[in-house]
């Protein structure tokens, strides 16, 4: 093995430590009702995926990231998937709609997330009222998949000789 692959080789399978390392670290059952824990709902979250991919390795790092993060998801049709998150007395609904080049996480539904439009609660308004909000946690969940996911592409290309 040349020094550059060694390199490389050393280089990923440090990042995949890091990143699976900081979704242990940063995955947590936690929902804290703190004033201001609202923000406002982006409605789809997008993603791209690395050239050198198909579509069923697409899904396959799919379903790996939510497994992962405790999410449940039904088998899915064509190119999209449902999945659910539940945490304690919370519920978040999304929708996985993939292919070889991007990925977009749509909001579906939620239970005890905030969902809903702002009204103005406080002396410091945060959002213009009527803006569409929800808990933080749906942020930060959906990024934890997002990252597991990524994780789950540079196993598939290092697997594959691709990196």
């Amino acid at each position: 093995m040349s020094a550059d692959n060694y390199l490389k080789n050393k280089f990923i399978t440090g990042s995949i430590i890091f990143l699976m390392l900081g979704s242990i670290f940063l995955n947590t059952d936690t929902v804290m009702a703190v004033p201001g824990s609202v923000i406002p709902l982006k409605p789809t979250s997008k993603f791209n995926v690395p050239k050198g991919l198909t579509e069923k390795e697409v899904l396959t790092a799919i379903k790996i990231g939510l497994v992962e993060n405790k999410w449940e998801f039904n088998s899915g049709n064509g190119q999209n998937l449902e999945a659910t998150l539940n945490r304690r007395n919370h519920m978040l609904k999304v929708k996985f709609l993939y292919n070889i080049s991007s990925i977009s996480v749509d909001y579906v539904d939620s239970k005890n997330l905030n969902y809903g439009p702002y009204k103005e609660d406080s002396e410091y308004p945060t959002y213009k009222i009527g803006t569409i909000v929800i808990h933080s946690s749906y942020e930060r969940w959906v990024k934890q998949v997002k990252k597991s996911i990524e994780v789950e592409f540079l196993r598939i290309l290092v697997r594959k000789g691709a990196i």
